[in-house]
């Protein structure tokens, strides 16, 4: 693992030629001398270096170990000259390793170099890059393994950290260039190269404003990095082949030991979804406040303490209010007492504390005119998990309306008062006129001539189809005012019951009637109903064509609003363009000679049909003829 070691070991190994020639100079006459010399030699190599220099012998026993090692070891050389009695300095899984290279350097087969731990008295581990070299006998066996070890624990750690930084750099998300002092690029790493679309050869050397939208950079960018401050921003960079993203990004100046400047790192966060999302809310934030500031209803939201923190257009136009200084406002403003105000604190508190929506109608006082208005309010929590974030009020100033709708029941109770009255007083001179009529043809007996007689006739069906307007008008009028009460009411029966009042003209006609099974309940008069379809099953027993009898079907569906009932005939049918006159009163088709008839019968199955919440239009039929359908929402139906 190590590759270098310390150049203090150096004099060791340039004295290791004096050593071998020190074995070899035992035979000779100054022999004595020469090991007094070496040794002194030796004792100063081996305590002028803080590497470790350990000597052992064929059996194993440490012969020689300087001043480090013992310091290291905590053990002078005559506590560990037993046989191996080193391997207490190696950690246990790492002993039979070391004996091996032990064993090896015995038979003369050297490991030069090997890294291994040895552990301090204190039990911590220290990592030693050892070189090694034998010393022979004459015979050129092994007199002693010589090994110097350098600690590289530092070292190695310092190398793990650079290998996992340049790891880290290398995957990490997010976008690191290195640049010069200029900002010319230096190194990208994958991400910058992915994002931007360029290869590092592309980029080493470029400026970093290459990745950029060809756009000015900040103004305060380089003042910043140049006088060694940190810098952070947003940039919008273009990909080489179109598009672009955005990076929130943070540049660092690197300096050297003395703090002079060296580099530019740059760390930068891809986001572009980010930006995207922000301004896909700013655009719908800005959306919310048009639609709140251009509804035609009072929007607010309430504190919990009842002031006011927002207020849209409508609502400050509503109560006087400037829609800009309202927020803080006590909604005690718009209350005749305190009295008031409590109460309806009273009564909303409980339903919205509870998350439903409370609603009130209540009297309210205007702050520019302290005119009084009625208003139409209701209250609900923002956010039940959250109350804290106030509650929204809608209020809509229905004054106005009020107003109109007293005048105009008033109108109606007066029109309808008017079409009684009038109704009745009409027919009495009608009835005059009929009676005279009738007395005039008796005195004049059978001297009449033809001429007289005939407009005696229609002096008489002119009076009776007067009255049977008269009738038809006061019909009219009462048809959705009648407080008959509600009911369930099964159509079925409504339309068995038409049937038999309408027998007579069944059987005349020779009519066809097939009525569909089930059909539904609905919630209405059921008076009126039957009113509504004895007057289409009426009409089409009437409108047939001479010498068909008619042919009525009574069918239903239901839809996603609920139910339709139709009755279909296979009369004279209507033209298209008349589809909508046929519902106007008095609004006829076909003169009188040829069906008799007051225009008012669909007039007043529409309006039963709209007072029940439905509708009515008519459909051509296949074949010929046509089709009413009557609609009945689901709230008012139910299955039958």
């Amino acid at each position: 693992m190590g590759i270098l070691h310390s150049f203090v070991a150096l004099p060791f190994l340039l004295a290791l030629p004096l050593l071998f020639a020190a074995a070899r100079w035992g035979g000779r006459r100054c022999r004595a001398a020469a090991r007094r010399a070496d040794a002194a030699l030796l004792d100063t190599l081996f305590s002028a270096t803080d590497t470790l220099i350990v000597m052992i012998d064929r059996q194993g026993r440490l012969a020689r170990m300087n001043r480090a090692a013992e310091a290291f070891t905590g053990c002078r050389l005559e506590e560990v000259r037993a046989p191996f009695a080193w391997r207490r300095f190696l950690p246990p899984e790492q002993r039979q390793a070391v004996e091996a290279v032990f064993a090896k350097a015995v038979r003369g087969d050297v490991v030069h170099r090997f890294e291994n731990e040895w552990v301090r008295p204190d039990g911590t581990r220290r990592l030693f890059d050892w070189t090694n070299n034998i010393i022979r006998d004459e015979a050129g066996q092994m007199l002693y393994l010589v090994t110097i070890g350098t600690d590289v624990t530092d070292r190695t750690l310092l190398s793990t950290r650079l290998r996992l930084f340049s790891n880290a750099v290398e995957q990490v998300p997010l976008a690191v260039l290195i640049t010069d002092l200029d900002g010319r690029i230096d190194y990208a790493n994958p991400f910058v190269r992915t994002v931007s679309g360029y290869a590092m050869e592309e980029l080493a050397g470029r400026p970093a404003a290459m990745l950029g939208n060809g756009g000015p950079q900040p103004a305060d960018l380089w003042p910043a990095l140049r006088a060694g401050r940190i810098w952070s921003g947003d940039f919008l960079n273009r990909r080489k082949e179109g598009g672009s993203y955005w990076l929130a990004t943070t540049i660092f100046p690197v300096t050297d030991e003395a703090g002079g400047l060296t580099h530019f790192v740059s760390i930068g966060e891809d986001v572009t979804q980010r930006k995207q999302s922000q301004a896909a809310l700013a655009e719908a934030h800005a959306q919310l406040e048009a639609v709140l500031d251009n509804t035609p209803v009072g929007i607010a939201i309430i504190a919990l303490d009842r002031t006011l923190l927002r207020v849209n257009r409508t609502f400050a136009e509503t109560f006087g209010l400037p829609q800009e200084g309202a927020a803080g406002l006590s909604t005690r403003l718009f209350y005749a007492s305190e009295a008031e105000f409590e109460a309806l604190g009273r009564a909303a508190y409980p339903q919205v504390a509870a998350g439903r929506t409370f609603t009130t109608q209540v009297p309210m006082r205007r702050q520019d005119d302290g005119r009084n208005i009625t208003v139409t309010l209701a209250a609900r929590l923002i956010n039940e998990a959250a109350p804290a974030l106030g509650v929204v009020w809608s209020a809509e100033d229905i004054t106005e309306r009020l107003a109109a709708e007293r005048r105009l029941a008033q109108a109606n109770e007066d029109l309808a008062q008017f079409a009684y009255v009038a109704s009745h007083d009409l027919r009495q001179p009608l009835r005059m006129v009929s009676s005279y009529v009738a007395l005039i043809e008796r005195h004049l007996g059978e001297g009449i001539d033809a001429d007289l007689k005939t407009f005696i006739t229609y002096a008489r069906d002119g009076a009776k189809r007067m009255d049977a307007l008269i009738l038809g008008l006061l019909d009219y009028s009462r048809t959705g005012r009648d407080a008959n009460p509600w009911q369930d009411v099964n159509l079925a029966e409504v339309v068995a019951q038409c049937l038999h009042d309408l027998q007579m003209a069944v059987n005349e006609s020779g009519a066809e009637v097939r009525v569909a099974e089930g059909l539904p309940h609905v919630a209405g008069d059921a008076i009126e109903l039957a009113r509504l379809f004895q007057n289409l099953i009426g009409n089409a027993l009437k409108y047939h064509r001479p010498g068909c009898p008619p042919r009525i079907g009574i069918d239903w569906e239901e839809d996603a609003d609920g139910w339709r009932v139709a009755v279909r005939d296979h009369g004279i049918g209507i033209d298209p363009g008349q589809r909508e006159r046929v519902f106007g009163i008095f609004q006829r088709l076909v003169t009188q000679e040829q069906y008799e008839g007051t225009g008012i019968g669909l007039a007043v199955c529409k309006k039963i049909a709209e007072h029940h919440g439905g509708r009515i239009w008519v459909e051509p039929a296949p074949g010929e003829g046509c089709r009413f359908v009557v609609s009945f929402p689901r709230m008012a139906a139910r299955a039958g």
